[in-house]
């Protein structure tokens, strides 16, 4: 309504403590994802939008954080089109229950990689 001109060049997505915790949240996850992102993608008609999605680390202490992966992985294989791509994290900094501010950089410069990678999505 101001007229500003919004491009979205990428859905950056990160599941949550709760979401990895919380085995109800957890059933059917990357499938209700993908449904997510189909309708981002319709809603802003864009149907060639990449979604980059984060891995829960191995490190995490959450419950269910290798069901998780599982599902973000399923999701991925199973993206026909290939707009999705996984973005590993068990090689970052890690502390006792999140990243960290060092992990969180080097999760933040796992993205861009992955975007730079992309087809140039970062310039």
């Amino acid at each position: 309504q101001r007229g500003y001109v919004v491009n979205v060049d990428a859905l950056l997505w990160h599941a949550g403590e709760n979401d990895t915790y919380y085995t109800p949240y957890l059933r059917g996850y990357g499938a209700k994802l993908q449904a997510i992102f189909a309708g981002i993608r319709k809603d802003i008609n864009q149907p060639s939008l990449r979604c980059f999605v984060s891995e829960q680390h191995l490190k995490s202490p959450w419950a269910n954080v290798a069901a998780m992966n599982a599902e973000l992985h399923q999701m991925v294989v199973s993206d026909r089109e290939r707009l999705t791509v996984s973005i590993p994290t068990h090689y970052l900094p890690h502390g006792k229950t999140h990243f960290g501010s060092n992990g969180t950089i080097a999760l933040g410069n796992a993205y861009a990689a992955a975007l730079k990678a992309q087809d140039g999505l970062l310039k």
